[in-house]
């Protein structure tokens, strides 16, 4: 490092810090003349140390939003990899979890059209495997919204669901669509495809009744979430159109209220305990979080932000590549303070890469192949599953 640069990082060090430390008293203070050479020494050492602080921690290294200042890694962070092993398994893998604990495994072993598609489960995090029932499949098969004792699974002409591990499967109408089944999730009872002037009921988890759908002359209700509080946010759009959005809000599913008209696609962000939402485009970076009814702007994300999720406490995660890389080779977390931290996890192998926060906070990240998912918690173990 050079010298002015040495220079450069004592005086911030001292424009930070300045005022934050309370002296004693003048009498209570000790008197005492340091050597010169002393003086030098000392300064050379603390020299030393900063250079080689910085030199370690060149890659670890994290930027404050907006500031430009380095900030340390979130304690605790690591990488490891574990083999998925299961007997018999061979062929293009999707790999699904439900939680910390619970994942499912399924292997699509198909010679020409013929497939012979192989289940597995864990229960202790990945560490062991062990195979599960499949219902007789025409085709290869596709895993759909995992959680704790069971899953839903199609293959192109039907769809099935478990609810005891695997033991028991129940065929579903092949209209019925797997994603609805999420309890994050409202869809309306309107016929297919969606038309302007709906009159159906907001269905949460494929199945509760919550309320009336919003209706609005020119927009149709396309996806929507319910809050802890009981709180009903939808999306509107106009008919066949991506953009604009309208946002509308009801607080006992009876009477609905206009929030925002938003001139591009928005996705809503629920955090994992639903009491905090947000909305984001991928499009423009824009971002708000709601409140009491209302939207409140938030700092715009980066261009390169994708896959934007709400973890709580007012945190943020998104994909997101260091300054100067290209491609994702990471994750980026805004804190509640709009400092940004920065997890290095490895993205390169994974296709078109998602992010996924679940209930109990474990982050998700696969990809549409599902052949290499990465989970783990903010501050703690990465798990890359080979």
């Amino acid at each position: 490092m050079r010298e002015t640069q040495v220079e450069e990082e004592f005086a911030r060090f001292a424009e930070e810090f300045a005022g934050t430390f309370r002296p004693l008293p003048v009498e209570d203070l000790p008197v005492r003349v340091t050597p010169a050479w002393m003086v030098h020494r000392l300064r050379g050492w603390l020299a030393g140390l900063l250079v080689a602080a910085l030199t370690i921690g060149g890659g670890l290294a994290l930027r404050a939003a907006g500031a430009g200042r380095p900030i340390p890694r979130p304690s605790g962070f690591q990488v490891v990899e574990r083999p998925v092993v299961l007997d018999g398994a061979t062929g293009p893998r999707q790999l699904m979890f439900a939680d910390r604990r619970h994942g499912w495994v399924l292997y699509n072993r198909c010679v020409a059209d013929v497939c012979d598609p192989l289940l597995g489960s864990t229960d202790d995090g990945g560490l062991t495997w062990r195979a599960r029932q499949l219902p007789r499949l025409g085709a290869a098969g596709v895993l759909h919204h995992a959680h704790e004792r069971g899953v839903w699974l199609t293959d192109g002409q039907g769809a099935w669901s478990s609810s005891d591990g695997g033991g028991t499967w129940i065929e579903q109408p092949r209209d019925d669509a797997p994603w609805t089944r999420s309890p994050d999730v409202l869809t309306t009872t309107c016929p297919q495809p969606l038309t302007d002037g709906c009159t159906g009921r907001l269905l949460r988890g494929g199945a509760e009744d919550v309320g009336a759908a919003p209706t609005r002359a020119g927009w149709i209700p396309v996806t929507g979430v319910r809050t802890a509080d009981g709180g009903l946010w939808v999306v509107m759009q106009r008919h066949l159109m991506d953009a604009p959005s309208l946002l509308v809000h009801s607080a006992d599913g009876t009477t609905w209220t206009d929030v925002r008209e938003v001139r591009e696609a928005i996705r809503l962000l629920l955090s994992p305990d639903r009491r905090e939402l947000w909305y984001s485009s991928d499009q423009t970076g824009i971002v708000a979080r709601l409140v009491d009814g209302r939207a409140v702007d938030q700092p715009p994300l980066p261009a390169d932000a994708r896959e934007v999720a709400a973890l709580g406490g007012g945190r943020l995660l998104w994909l997101s590549r260091q300054d100067g890389r290209d491609g994702l080779d990471g994750l980026r977390l805004r804190g509640a303070d709009g400092t940004e931290e920065w997890i290095s996890i490895p993205l390169s192998t994974i296709n078109k890469p998602t992010l996924q926060v679940l209930g109990d906070g474990l982050v998700v990240v696969g990809g549409d192949d599902g052949k290499v998912t990465t989970v783990g918690t903010v501050g703690g173990t990465w798990v890359t599953y080979t």
